[in-house]
């Protein structure tokens, strides 16, 4: 794949560009005639514009970028929903398709993040093409969008997997067919429109209803006070002795009972919900075995790369949808059992008393009925209205302290000075930023290769919400050879060392040098190599 031979440089000489060239030269003779004088003879549309530059017989391309965004960047950063996945998708595609017509090559795109640049909106994504002779940046177009879709799958909010099951299924044919996935995915992005059409139309439904319910439950007699004064006396099953409204009865024990009576059973006897754990396991063993099937039948049967990377995304995408169940499962159990707690302490006319254990339990009220040799904890009934201020205080047994003694082996002393010491001689030996800014500084980590610093607390590995700061604006970069930084385009910009830095190229970082963001009045990252 040629795409790993090429060179990848940015510049502001004439204004923001990206430069492309070969690691071993790129010559006049590698250039396709025909495809330079399309390219040269009208502007081609999800293209980025290109130039290249002879001297010497040495060929370099410029793709000036207009202030667009890099893609990889931008995907960090930010969140997509299905509908967004669709747009962005439907760019490239309709790049590859149309470019038939300008007798240009889809192998010679260069189909990675890294190298497509997007506007503010999803659909403004444009692709940066290489005229070479007989040659191909990537072995297969397919294979290569296919890769990148598997990718993007991670930065949508809620997946949905019957329609990137219709868009991979495009995608894992032997030469893919661009015009057949456009049309799907104008289908999806129609479909994906209403779908958000209807979900406005039942949010606006829903809050009328809630509003209007809020009215009618003002509008209801609120019930006597002097229902609550004294509690009623208790028979031996309490709710064969009390009315279904009556308040003493929790709502879960009315709603238990109700069920009973429907389905003519006691109702000590009426099974409780099943639990959202058993859920969750089946939850987990549906994927499991739809990933085995998968990978038994699709890709053991003839193994391909185009057959890994569809085997892959079925995988993930079954398991984002799993993911999304079951949190739909828990999310619905929780809210069931936090209404129903509401209503049981809205209803419920008694404050519980813990205090009161044992043989005492059976004699604090006539109404309560306790095991005085099991010792059961039991809550008191006091009642809520003027006998409640005249109710004497239960008394308990004093509560004896406990008095913890250290064992003999606990007793030696630690020596914490040395401690500190070796642990700060640690943090010596690894990377780090000092942050500093209105005359204080903070100490930070580099506890990864990869740290990003932006306004944005998604994607990002320290959150700066100094005034100008981006949502992405720098990434340091570590790896064997040292350390390396770069700007991730942002809107203010970034120096080094009081130079301005080109947005997106790398530059190596030394010990005490400085970093400041967002002009002159922004923060200062000072690097300390450790």
């Amino acid at each position: 794949m040629l795409l790993d031979e090429l060179q990848v440089d940015f510049a502001m000489k004439r204004g923001h560009e990206m430069i492309v060239d070969l690691k071993s030269g790129m010559k006049r003779e590698q250039l396709d005639g025909i495809e330079i004088q399309m390219l040269q003879g009208q502007r081609i549309p999800k293209h980025l514009p290109v130039e290249w530059i002879d001297i010497d017989g040495e060929i370099t391309f410029r793709y000036p970028l207009g202030g667009k965004r890099m893609l990889m960047h931008r995907l960090q950063t930010q969140r997509m929903t299905m509908f967004d996945f669709y747009t962005l998708l439907l760019a490239v595609v309709e790049a590859l398709d149309d470019c038939r017509h300008y007798m240009l090559r889809a192998e010679c795109f260069l189909l990675h993040e890294q190298y497509i640049f997007i506007g503010e909106n999803w659909d403004e994504a444009m692709l940066a093409y290489v005229p070479l002779s007989g040659k191909e940046v990537v072995t297969s177009a397919g294979e290569a969008v296919l890769a990148m879709a598997i990718r993007w799958v991670a930065a949508i909010e809620e997946p949905d997997g019957v329609g990137l099951q219709q868009v991979f299924q495009h995608l894992h044919a032997e030469r893919a067919a661009w015009e057949r996935l456009r049309q799907t995915l104008l289908a999806l992005i129609g479909a994906s429109t209403s779908g958000l059409q209807r979900n406005a139309v039942q949010s606006t439904k829903n809050k009328e209803t809630v509003e209007g319910s809020h009215f009618a439950a003002s509008r209801e007699p609120k019930l006597e006070k002097a229902a609550f004064d004294s509690p009623p006396a208790r028979a031996n099953n309490v709710f064969e002795s009390q009315p279904a409204d009556s308040p003493w009865i929790s709502a879960s024990g009315r709603d238990r009972k109700e069920k009973a009576e429907e389905v003519d059973l006691p109702f000590d006897e009426l099974p409780e919900k099943r639990p959202s754990s058993t859920m969750g396991w089946i939850v987990g063993a549906g994927w499991v075995l739809f990933a085995a099937v998968v990978w038994r039948f699709i890709y053991l049967g003839s193994p391909s790369q185009s057959k890994l990377l569809l085997c892959a995304g079925l995988s993930l995408m079954a398991g984002a949808a799993a993911l999304i169940a079951l949190r739909r499962i828990r999310g619905a159990s929780e809210s069931e059992e936090e209404e129903e707690d509401k209503r049981w302490s809205a209803e419920d006319a008694f404050v519980p008393n813990s205090l009161v254990l044992g043989a005492d339990a059976a004699m604090a009220h006539p109404f309560q009925r306790t095991n005085a040799a099991a010792a059961i904890r039991v809550a008191v009934p006091i009642p809520l209205g003027s006998e409640a201020r005249q109710a004497a205080p239960v008394s308990s047994p004093p509560v004896k302290p406990i008095v913890y003694h250290s064992s003999a082996a606990n007793d030696a002393t630690v020596m914490l000075g040395d401690a500190a010491k070796a642990s700060q001689a640690d943090e010596r030996q690894h990377p780090w930023l000092e942050r500093q800014s209105e005359g204080r500084a903070e100490r930070i980590a580099l506890e990864r290769l990869q740290f990003m610093i932006g306004r944005s607390s998604e994607g990002t590995n320290y959150t700066d919400q100094a005034s100008g700061i981006s949502r992405a604006h720098l990434e340091l970069s570590g790896s064997e050879g040292g350390w390396s930084v770069k700007d991730m385009g942002s809107r203010n910009g970034s120096t080094l060392n009081g130079s301005a830095m080109i947005p997106y190229k790398s530059y190596a970082l030394g010990d005490s040098d400085k970093l400041q963001l967002a002009g002159e009045q922004g923060p200062i990252y000072v690097f300390r190599a450790g």
